[in-house]
């Protein structure tokens, strides 16, 4: 069987904010397909290593490889064309806009033209197809994640970072999530969630990290976490 590709390497990266660290000579390496969950208590990191991984907190120590290629210095844009994309809690729709200016203002070209991914999108999520001229205001909490869910896909990304993705979800719209991401990553995504409901997220990750004592509840395949 083919060993998967490296798509994420941290060594021992420094983070923190207003000279008090938050992770300390913290190292990962992450593999194509990976489905690194991340819990522990509010406070230890976890939305701050997102955040580092995708430049919108500056590391200050230590290397952050995305793809073999060395991102210190890359600005959050630029680390999206490269294929690293993040969804926040609020899923930073514009909510004026129409579903399929939604899906069009994210489109980053890295292989597919904007007409495939968008076909791709609908394919996936067909309420969007159905609502695609709604503004996005309009739709319910569920159609909402979808677009967001839509709006990474345009940007054909491969590491996918979720803070709390649950956010505003009931248990069984979670577990809609999980089976979306596990499809997803079957294609050789790569996920990194931050969540605190783990409802249906432990049966699809590939790894469970509790951030708080720095160990491992869950290994199913190759440890990707360091600590020393």
């Amino acid at each position: 069987m083919k060993k998967s590709e490296t798509i994420l390497l941290l060594n021992k990266i420094n983070v923190g904010y207003n000279g008090s660290l938050i992770l300390t000579d913290f190292s990962l390496e992450l593999y194509e397909s990976d489905i690194l969950l991340i819990i522990g208590p509010n406070g230890v990191g976890k939305s701050t290593l997102l955040k580092s991984i995708f430049g919108y907190v500056p590391i200050k120590s230590g290397d952050i490889f995305f793809n073999n290629f060395r991102i210190n210095k890359l600005t959050p844009d630029q680390r999206a064309k490269l294929g690293i994309s993040i969804l926040f809690q609020d899923k930073k729709i514009f909510s004026q806009m129409t579903v399929e200016e939604n899906l069009l203002v994210s489109f980053i070209k890295n292989g597919y033209s904007i007409e495939d991914r968008i076909e791709n999108v609908y394919a996936e999520f067909p309420i969007l197809f159905l609502r695609k001229n709604s503004p996005a205001s309009q739709l319910s909490d569920g159609e909402q994640q979808q677009l967001a869910w839509g709006r990474i896909l345009m940007q054909e990304p491969k590491l996918v970072l979720l803070d709390e993705p649950s956010s505003g979800l009931s248990n069984n719209k979670l577990l809609l999530i999980s089976r979306q991401i596990h499809k997803i990553s079957s294609s050789g995504i790569s996920f990194i969630i931050v969540e605190h409901h783990t409802e249906g997220l432990i049966d699809i990750a590939t790894h469970i990290l509790n951030l708080e004592n720095k160990e491992f509840l869950s290994i199913k395949n190759t440890p990707v976490w360091e600590y020393k």
